[in-house]
């Protein structure tokens, strides 16, 4: 495709400076000043928070494409935010684009981009050419009991990775805090049975994590799902049915996805499942803590157009 937006239409940043504003306008200033540098005008919507991010997005008109600069959470809520108004799975899906300009996100990893760069991602924006992306349409239970659906693009977990998530949310602390959560997770997580019906067949086993991946990376730079990429028609799904042990025994080949194949992991491709369990288990979605099992999780194919 030609370089810069669309023909007739303008591109619109939407940037969630919730994390660290400074630091954050400061990045927002350099990949503006690069976009005109290369002669893009684009609007700016200053957010704060995943909400800011979806009203933004749905607020927009036809002919502005949305482009995040964000963490994990802003990108699944503009990409959310963006199916919900179209005819998802009927491919050729509307147009967002992503930055990698934000220090914590780890979705641009997946196309073997570096994050918190952002005058490569001013350019990268210009020059790289569009191509469809799968989407996640899952629905859930959330805390007051009420089943609710949204949409991801990344990686969704159900047990410990979600119960890790719940953690961090509840206390509100900062990423770089997040081990704490992760430990205190690993002293009081208990696993359970945990039952997955598929297209083709139903597995039983007692796992304390079950991760279903359209992109690779999740939890903070972990390459949980190392096989996934999101264009290929499928979730790759791993099913963790060693001792809750095994997340700190293969943490550090996680963080380079060596930890597959591996005995007490079972991967498997599907396109459509439902987890449950037999007490309800944390689910959270691209680093968003949503709700609890049962979770039915469903590929959307082509439901976006991705510019990264």
């Amino acid at each position: 495709m030609s370089a810069g937006p669309p023909p007739g239409s303008e591109l619109a940043i939407v940037a969630d400076l919730s994390a660290d504003r400074g630091e954050l306008e400061r990045r927002l200033g350099e990949t503006v000043t690069v976009l005109r540098r290369l002669g893009i005008e684009s609007g700016v919507e200053r957010v704060g928070g995943t909400q800011g991010v979806a009203d933004a997005v749905t607020s927009l008109g036809a002919n502005r494409v949305p482009v995040v600069l964000g963490d994990d959470r802003s990108i699944r809520a503009a990409a959310a935010a963006r199916v919900s108004g179209s005819d998802a799975g009927a491919g050729a899906g509307p147009l967002i684009g992503v930055l990698a300009a934000h220090p914590q996100v780890d979705f641009v990893r997946t196309f073997g981009i570096p994050p918190d760069q952002p005058a490569f991602a001013a350019e990268r924006l210009i020059n790289a050419p569009d191509f469809p992306i799968d989407v996640g349409k899952v629905t859930y239970v959330d805390d007051q009991g009420e089943e609710r659906t949204s949409h991801f693009v990344g990686l969704l977990e159900v047990g410990f990775g979600g119960a890790v998530l719940r953690r961090e949310s509840r206390a509100r602390i900062h990423r770089t805090a997040a081990f704490t959560a992760f430990w205190m997770t690993v002293l009081t997580y208990r696993p359970g049975e945990v039952r997955l019906i598929g297209e083709r067949r139903e597995f039983s086993a007692n796992a304390h994590d079950v991760i279903v991946g359209n992109t690779q990376y999740g939890r903070h730079g972990i390459r949980l799902s190392p096989r996934s990429f999101p264009g290929d028609g499928a979730f790759d799904l791993l099913i963790m049915t060693g001792p809750k042990s095994q997340q700190v025994r293969l943490l550090p080949k996680m963080f380079q996805g060596e930890h597959v194949p591996d005995g007490s992991i079972q991967e498997h491709r599907v396109r459509r499942m439902t987890i449950d369990a037999e007490r309800p288990l944390a689910v959270h979605a691209d680093g968003e803590y949503l709700g609890r099992t049962p979770v039915t999780v469903e590929l959307l194919p082509e439901a976006l157009t991705l510019r990264i």
